[in-house]
């Protein structure tokens, strides 16, 4: 009885479960004006616990633009890396001098990079446009500004690790050169527009038109450049030459304010993708460098 007393929920009234609310207006004490007072209150109170709600709901709405403008606001671009080492063996001592020499000659400059389709701009810059590259339905092809440079060819002795001891022991390094990218265009060849949907299709349908990638990708740009090293080391009394090369690729783009926020996987997507495409690169440069090589020995 006292549950359910005027006096109980007059004092009571905003902690109580609203299924209470019929047991104490139906209550045979209850007057005629604290029946009145009682439903006033009854209504007072669910005004305000809906419009506490209603601002719990504005508050947490407001904290999550708020993260998400923060979160959105800190990328300003997105970039794709792709990194890859090969190494390649010209057995044979009769490569151990005529090649280091080759290598470190002009000559062997248009072969280091990447492309037949070069032009020279002053004494080690070069304009190449490189393959295209293959991108969500549409074909990136780029322009590097590419400078060729020659570090100092004094052989020295290298000491390998113990499981490469047998074949490494008298291992030396001959010669290093960085080719680097300095500046690079990018032109764009779109797919018909089945190709490109199937292609995007493939990708987890990540865009609907190739039209979008084209103007995420238009102001992108490239940094980075291949590393090569020449070594000769000597197996069971004979001399070879051993050429490595690392390439270190970055493709970034930058975001506009109305496209700051990407489809789920493009990121992780691209990158595979861009590293798929370095490896490939990094192989094909070596062996089309050596093809080069044994082209202008055979015609000398």
């Amino acid at each position: 009885h006292l549950t359910y007393s005027p006096l109980f929920f007059l004092s009571n009234h905003r902690s109580l479960h609203p299924a209470s609310y019929r047991n104490i207006l139906l209550h045979r004490r209850m007057s005629s004006p604290l029946r009145i007072l009682c439903i006033f209150l009854i209504l007072t109170n669910s005004k305000c616990r809906l419009l506490a709600l209603t601002s719990s709901n504005t508050r947490t709405q407001q904290q999550s633009n708020r993260s998400t403008h923060t979160r959105l606001s800190h990328h300003k671009h997105i970039h794709f890396s792709g990194k890859s080492l090969h190494t390649i063996r010209l057995m044979g001592s009769e490569h151990a001098h005529a090649f280091p020499k080759w290598l470190a000659s002009k000559r062997a400059h248009p072969h280091l990079l990447g492309t037949n389709n070069i032009s020279q701009i002053s004494e080690g810059l070069y304009r190449s446009v490189l393959p295209s590259i293959s991108w969500f339905g549409i074909d990136i092809v780029p322009t590097f500004f590419q400078k060729v440079t020659l570090y100092e060819n004094q052989e020295k002795d290298l000491v390998g690790d113990d499981d490469d001891k047998d074949n490494d022991s008298n291992k030396s390094s001959l010669l290093q050169l960085s080719v680097s990218i300095e500046d690079s265009l990018i032109e764009f060849i779109r797919h018909d527009t089945t190709t490109a949907t199937t292609t995007i299709n493939s990708s987890s349908s990540i865009f609907s038109s190739t039209r979008l990638v084209q103007k995420i990708m238009e102001k992108c740009s490239f940094t980075g450049g291949n590393d090569m090293s020449c070594f000769r080391y000597n197996l069971d009394g004979t001399d070879h030459i051993e050429l490595s090369s690392e390439l270190s690729l970055k493709m970034v783009v930058p975001l506009s304010s109305r496209l700051m926020i990407l489809p789920p996987g493009f990121h992780s997507i691209g990158n595979k993708l861009f590293q798929k495409e370095a490896e490939k690169r990094v192989k094909d440069s070596l062996l089309h460098l050596v093809e080069e090589y044994q082209s202008s020995v055979l015609l000398e």
